[in-house]
């Protein structure tokens, strides 16, 4: 018989705690340290891999969920592509179950979880960890000539990670180019919906960064040779890609295989919403007219919840001083400052980004024309979606 001491002689609670606070690749040793803690373990699966995911992964479970949902759509990547319609409906039932905002709770019941599931979502955020550290810490200092004096938030790095998971769940699910004739790819456009703007422009630059990172291994691997690809290849190969270009053999076939692939299929040259640089088509409509849209985004905060507003507010500070507003506040935020928290905002950009509330009241009634990005006949993606 056990000892009182024992590890079997432990509560369940208490085992099932201990559970919950190991990393995932732990489990399979722990519950096969003894019976109980195997039947504890077999008992509570569900909800103790749930918390290692939340323990692990934070404020971007959501987005990895929605990552793994999209690896495993049956419709994702579809070649020959199905009708528009039909690409439309799937992004709609995949955008209302995994991208919805305005949802407490999570798309899978914390009793769903599985051990498989949560050590692909673990092993997958790895890799974005990684580049996301090499994005803050390394890539934007080097480009733009800053340091940080205060170190990056967990705000601001689940910020940056979950640009680059909107990156991979919308190459995942939609890699390549739906009508290379049409002016409006609605299919990827009504998905980037499902997203704020302002994760749009995070997401924006940090494709412009994976794409540089693509050129930079092929221009150092053949100098010689004039190489464009770096543009379509991460809508192929995706970030995982980059951890293997140091690989001179998967170098070479990554490249000889989207070639290849290429000749039939086109694939999306940029993983966001290229089309509409300032988000406008995030904004209602005028009455009928599409390319008139007003700056009241009531419904675009409704939509997305937020703990800390800098990166929409920066974008709504744009948006602003291209109809006059805030004329004498100085220039806008940097590229290397669309993921700040607003600390660093105002600790960067003393006195020139005001507050939402400070916005809105100057936005009030005031009409954004979007005619050099918005088409006559554009569908109202927010609208479509459930926005209003």
């Amino acid at each position: 018989m056990a000892s009182r001491n024992s590890l079997q002689a432990m509560p369940n609670e208490i085992k099932a705690m201990i559970f919950k606070n190991v990393d995932i690749n732990s489990v399979p040793a722990l519950a096969r340290t003894c019976r109980s803690f195997h039947k504890v373990y077999h008992q509570n699966s569900g909800l103790i891999t749930h918390a290692i995911a939340v323990n692990t992964l934070g404020g971007v479970l959501p987005f990895a969920i929605a990552h793994y949902a999209a690896v495993r759509a049956d419709w994702k990547a579809c070649w020959p592509l199905p009708p528009e319609d039909e690409l439309v409906e799937n992004i709609h039932q995949f955008g209302r179950k995994y991208l919805d905002r305005t949802k407490a709770e999570l798309a899978i019941h914390p009793k769903e979880f599985t051990f498989d599931m949560v050590a692909e979502m673990v092993a997958f955020h790895s890799v974005i960890e990684k580049w996301a550290l090499v994005y803050t810490v390394e890539y934007i200092p080097d480009m733009f000539d800053v340091s940080w004096t205060t170190p990056i938030t967990t705000t601001e790095m689940d910020r940056v990670k979950i640009g680059m998971y909107t990156i991979e769940i919308s190459r995942t699910l939609l890699p390549f180019i739906i009508d290379d004739d049409d002016l409006i790819e609605k299919p990827w456009e009504m998905l980037w919906h499902y997203f704020p703007p302002w994760e749009n422009r995070i997401a924006w630059d940090i494709d412009n960064f994976f794409t540089a990172v693509v050129g930079t291994y092929y221009s150092e691997a053949y100098p010689e040779e004039e190489i464009d690809s770096e543009f379509t290849w991460l809508s192929n190969w995706g970030i995982r890609g980059l951890d293997r270009l140091d690989d001179m053999d998967f170098l070479e076939s990554s490249l000889d295989d989207l070639e290849a692939a290429s000749v039939e299929k086109i694939f999306q040259n940029a993983r966001f919403c290229r089309r509409d640089y300032p988000a406008s088509t995030w904004l209602k409509p005028v009455g009928q007219d599409m390319t008139k849209r007003s700056l009241d985004i009531k419904h675009i905060l409704a939509r997305f919840p937020q703990d800390d507003t800098a990166a929409c507010q920066m974008w709504y500070f744009e948006l602003c001083k291209d109809v006059g507003l805030f004329k004498g506040r100085g220039h806008g935020p940097s590229d290397s400052s669309k993921w700040f928290d607003l600390a660093r905002v105002h600790a960067v950009h003393p006195g020139v980004v005001p507050s939402l509330e400070e916005m809105q009241a100057a936005a009030e009634g005031k009409e954004y024309v979007s005619e050099y990005y918005t088409l006559s006949t554009e569908p109202d993606y927010c609208r479509e979606i459930g926005y209003y």
